[in-house]
């Protein structure tokens, strides 16, 4: 994983994150003050995820069902009810893992952006292939060859299940093995957020 902090100037926060041959952008723009006289009672979180190339589509819908499930847990939108908040997700190369890369992206600018988080998140994929063989963070051709596929997003307190989808048959003890998978490697997504967040406040000071 690679990462750069701040490298937009008009979001409150943003990001460019590559992971597993997969680059993305995200920015996050708020909490704003609403204009309009209606109020919410928590804090209402638009999501935009754009493709590399052409107009968005349902898996792009899908995608952002996902990223917004995965940062609505995190965030203390109650305290915020009086605000609103976007947030942007822009591929930039999909190299087969680009969904987990997407989540992680956008939990990296939500903190870059100064919100109120309760914790963190962070997703991995894990592809079976049709030989039995699992891959985490599958490059494009592992995910194109793989028969069943995981993604899967974890808090970082218990590293429990936020949010998580499929596709393919799977067995029991296969979907345990997989998220099984995608959860230690979400750890490990975890220890570089603190490397990357220690590094970035060092350089501040």
């Amino acid at each position: 994983m690679n990462c750069e902090l701040n490298v937009l100037s008009k979001p409150d926060g943003s990001v460019i994150l590559s992971q597993a041959d997969s680059v993305v952008v995200a920015a996050v723009y708020g909490p704003y003050e609403m204009k309009h006289t209606k109020i919410e009672d928590d804090m209402p979180f638009q999501v935009s995820f754009k493709p590399k190339a052409g107009p968005t589509n349902n898996l792009c819908k899908t995608y952002e069902d996902m990223i917004r499930g995965a940062c609505e847990s995190v965030i203390f939108r109650k305290s915020y009810n009086r605000h609103e908040t976007a947030l942007l997700v822009q591929e930039l190369q999909n190299g087969g893992s680009v969904l987990p890369c997407a989540i992680n992206a956008s939990c990296l600018a939500l903190i870059n952006s100064g919100i109120d988080m309760q914790h963190m998140i962070a997703a991995a994929s894990c592809a079976v292939d049709k030989d039995g063989n699992f891959h985490v963070h599958p490059a494009r051709q592992q995910t194109k060859n793989a028969c069943k596929l995981v993604t899967a997003s974890f808090e970082s307190v218990n590293h429990n299940v936020v949010t998580l989808t499929t596709e393919g048959p799977f067995t029991e003890a296969e979907f345990e093995r997989a998220v099984q998978m995608c959860r230690e490697a979400a750890i490990k997504v975890f220890d570089y957020y603190k490397d990357l967040v220690t590094q970035y406040a060092n350089a501040i000071l």
